[in-house]
């Protein structure tokens, strides 16, 4: 998928033990490299955190509809950020947002975060990709 990082954990045959895609706690990694070294991978599930950054205008329509498809998926874990707002602006900058191209809106499933979109209809599809994968 096209999301970052991927980790792949190998056994000691060099044969694909465990695959994570997304961020993942320090708990998963030893659990997953504990199993490898046995031969068995017992590797903790966790619920994945969602969240959405909106990034445009509260004046325009297409950040609005951005914003409104983004609660749909995430609920209240969205932040909307308008880059004429300075603290918004350095929040953007923090979080290494992209500066252009507005209004957006980018995905992120534990910290691992999708190209950023600029329709609803992008945005539910990525949702939906993410949930396949």
């Amino acid at each position: 998928p096209d999301v970052l990082p991927v980790t792949v954990i190998l056994d000691g045959d060099g044969e694909e033990a465990a695959r994570a895609v997304g961020a993942r706690s320090m708990e998963w990694f030893r659990s997953a490299l504990e199993g490898a070294s046995e031969g068995t991978i017992t590797v903790l599930e966790h619920e994945e955190e969602v969240h959405i950054y909106v990034v445009g205008s509260r004046e325009d329509p297409g950040a609005v509809l951005l914003l409104e498809a983004s609660r749909e998926i995430a609920g209240e874990r969205v932040d909307f950020l308008d880059p004429a707002d300075p603290a918004d602006s350095q929040t953007i900058a923090d979080a290494y947002l992209p500066q252009v191209g507005w209004p957006y809106a980018q995905l992120c499933v534990d910290g691992a975060c999708r190209p950023p979109v600029n329709t609803p209809e992008d945005l539910r599809a990525a949702w939906e990709e993410m949930q396949a994968h």
